[in-house]
This record gives C-alpha cells, structure tokens and sequence, in this order.
C-alpha cells in the first residue's frame, strides 16, 4: 500500500481529516487552531478533544483529507 497521501503532522489541516496515531489507530478529527488542540470525532458521532481520548494510541503523526462521499450509481 502507498504511504503518497500521508502528509506528516506540522501542516495542520481546517477541515475533517483521516489521522493516524503512532499506533497505526486511525481516526477522522481535524486540528482547531483557538483552542490549539486535536478535536476528535468517536464512532458514536461526538466531538472530543484528544485530552479525553484514549493515549495509549499515543499522539497523531500524520494526516490526509477525507475521500469524497459515496455516490450511487458511480
């Protein structure tokens, strides 16, 4: 598989983005520059900042942008 589309953590996104964790855990969240601070979005559909997420996953170290939403019929 092709690591081309990781782009690594120090250009920080403004949009939702796919993260990976240096776990290989990967998870959508995007980086909010006013609170300087990793919000992430959990499985259940909330928002949290990465103080409440579980850090055994330990800290993001790259990113890259969503894929387009599915579309029926393409």
């Amino acid at each position: 598989m092709s690591n081309d589309k990781w782009i690594p953590i120090g250009k920080y996104p403004k949009q939702p983005c796919l993260l990976c964790f240096e776990s290989g855990h990967m998870v959508v969240g995007y980086y909010h520059e006013i609170y300087d601070e990793w919000r992430l979005h959990t499985m259940d559909g909330f928002e949290t900042d990465m103080n409440e997420y579980d850090m055994e996953d330990g800290i993001p170290i790259a990113w890259q942008p969503l894929p387009e939403r599915y579309k029926k019929g393409k």
